[in-house]
């Protein structure tokens, strides 16, 4: 029987936002400040330890080896989400990726595609949606997911039915739940020393995060193209000079 917790959570986080949604802008955001909270005390007390210890028992090379194995599954989301917003090439380019790292290197484990050359820009159904002229929605503070938007909320579930891992049907729930839960761990690792170094700041962690998340989706659903806002204001300010 196949394991649907995670989407059955997707869509009460999407439910949540529905019921805070009718609250105002600033009811919102106290929600937002509180669950920012509450998701980095379960932080404490489970993946920031788990990750930790996975990271100082886990050999570098070894590590990287499974970050390169999830990051090459991830080409399967980024080659669909390319299709649907007409990106042909990003398509082309990731499905490239994904053979070539899943043959010469050996089911994922190493990223000979980028040493080859061949990139491509990460897609996923939140991008997707944007591309499709849905406005990215309010800032929200998703249950233990953390970050996001209401569109990109919605984009979860999108990836969630994409993501390999979880369409593949395993013969026990127990192993995808496993598997699932070391990608998190992986990913959490991943944002040790980027912690290290928001810890021993004086800024605002919660709008620090905030602000850092908003601009990396705005400049994903550009492909990392300038903001024109910033640049018409950038032209303003010299022509008032």
């Amino acid at each position: 029987m196949r394991n649907h917790f995670p989407l059955l959570l997707l869509t009460l986080f999407v439910t949540t936002w529905f019921t805070v949604g009718c609250a105002s802008n600033n009811g919102l955001e106290q929600y937002n400040q509180r669950m920012y909270a509450v998701n980095k005390k379960i932080d404490q007390y489970t993946l920031k330890p788990l990750s930790q210890g996975y990271q100082k028992i886990t050999p570098d090379p070894v590590e990287r080896r499974v970050s390169h194995f999830f990051g090459n599954l991830g080409e399967i989301n980024t080659f669909a989400n390319s299709l649907l917003q007409g990106k042909f090439k990003n398509a082309g380019l990731s499905s490239s990726r994904f053979v070539w790292n899943t043959t010469l290197g050996l089911g994922g484990l190493f990223d000979v595609a980028t040493a080859m050359g061949i990139s491509a820009d990460k897609e996923d159904f939140g991008q997707t949606l944007r591309a499709w002229g849905v406005p990215a929605g309010p800032y929200l503070v998703l249950p233990i997911l953390g970050p996001s938007t209401i569109t990109d909320t919605v984009g979860l579930i999108g990836d969630y039915g994409i993501d390999p891992i979880n369409r593949y049907q395993w013969n026990d729930y127990r192993v995808e739940t496993g598997v699932n839960v070391l990608k998190r761990i992986d990913q959490r690792a991943g944002l040790l020393n980027t912690e290290k170094v928001l810890a021993s700041s004086t800024i605002n962690e919660y709008e620090f995060v905030k602000s850092a998340y908003l601009q990396r989706r705005a400049s994903l659903t550009r492909d990392g193209a300038p903001d024109p806002q910033s640049e018409d204001a950038f032209d303003a300010f010299f022509d008032e000079e």
